[in-house]
């Protein structure tokens, strides 16, 4: 039996697809890993991995990107397109192939430690306590060091 939110869940991404096989239609293990699999090749995963830089980053830096200013920040917010945010979006999609090309280059060590000096003062409270662990989870998603 279909239903149109089914067909068009399937009829998206291979990142949104692997999912709906998995956990709505409990398609075999087989069948949804090797969707999943699409992932790396095809469709967002396939183009978030297309801007990865020769070093290993994303825009050229691990959570700000190359260039990016405290005035910039002020006035366009938070980018979203550095390292740590790419490596983000590679777990939602379950990607790990990443690892093995950051382990060539000085990233894992500053993914994991503390942001560019160029960053603009980081929030007191609740959210500045989380930041680290939350670099935690994605340096061992990704099987990185993790470094204070």
């Amino acid at each position: 039996m279909s239903h149109p939110v089914i067909d068009w869940l399937l009829a998206s991404d291979p990142s949104i697809r692997w999912q709906v096989m998995r956990d709505l239609l409990d398609a075999p293990e087989p069948v949804w890993r090797a969707e999943r699999a699409k992932v790396e090749t095809e469709g967002w995963g396939a183009r978030l991995l297309s801007h990865q830089d020769d070093d290993g980053q994303w825009a050229g830096g691990a959570f700000i990107p190359a260039g990016f200013d405290a005035r910039e920040w002020s006035e366009r917010g938070q980018p979203w397109t550095a390292t740590c945010f790419s490596l983000s979006q590679l777990d939602f999609f379950r990607i790990k192939r990443i690892a093995a090309n950051l382990k060539e280059t000085r990233t894992p060590r500053r993914l994991c430690a503390l942001p560019e000096r160029s960053a603009p003062p980081r929030p007191h409270g609740p959210a500045r306590r989380q930041a680290p662990e939350w670099r935690r989870r994605r340096a061992a998603w990704h099987h990185l060091p993790v470094h204070p």
